[in-house]
C-alpha cells in the first residue's frame, strides 16, 4: 500500500528546498512511513513526543537532521521544521557563554526534568524545548 505524502509547513519549505536531493528523499520516505502508523508504534529511538498540549514530535534522521512533526486539522502528518543537530549544539554553546539559563530537559521519553548538561534547544511554533 502506498504511503500518503506528508504535508510541509510553510516554515519548513526553505529548509526542505535546501536539502540535497538524496537527503530530501530520505526525509520524505521516513516521514511517509510514519504517516499511517499510530505514534505509539513509532520507533522510540528515532521519534520522541515533545512536551506540548498539541502533538509535536522530534524525528532523528541520520546522520544529523532533526525534523519537527505535527498533525494538521485533518490529522495528516506535517513537517513543521528541519534543522541540523550540529547547529543547535553550536547555538547552545554560544548561549551558555552569554550566561543564559539552561533549565530543564526533555528526555527521550518526552519527560521534562532537572538541569541539562548538553541539551539541544528546539524552537517550534514560538515555544522553546530543551532536548537531550
Amino acid at each position: 500500500m502506498p504511503h500518503t505524502a506528508p504535508k510541509i509547513h510553510n516554515g519548513a519549505l526553505t529548509a526542505m528546498d535546501g536539502l540535497p536531493d538524496a537527503d530530501r528523499q530520505r526525509l520524505l520516505v521516513a516521514v511517509e512511513r510514519l504517516q499511517d502508523t499510530d505514534p505509539a508504534d513509532w520507533p522510540a529511538d528515532d521519534v520522541v513526543r515533545l512536551p506540548d498540549p498539541n502533538p509535536l514530535y522530534l524525528l532523528r534522521l541520520a546522520p544529523d537532521y532533526r525534523v519537527i512533526l505535527g498533525r494538521t486539522t485533518t490529522n495528516e502528518l506535517e513537517i513543521r521544521d528541519i534543522f541540523r543537530a550540529e547547529a543547535l549544539r553550536f547555538w547552545l554553546h554560544q548561549e551558555g557563554r552569554n550566561g543564559s539559563p539552561r533549565e530543564g530537559k526533555v528526555s527521550r521519553e518526552g519527560q521534562v526534568s532537572g538541569t541539562c548538561q548538553e541539551p539541544l534547544v528546539l524552537f517550534c511554533e514560538g515555544k522553546r524545548f530543551l532536548y537531550t
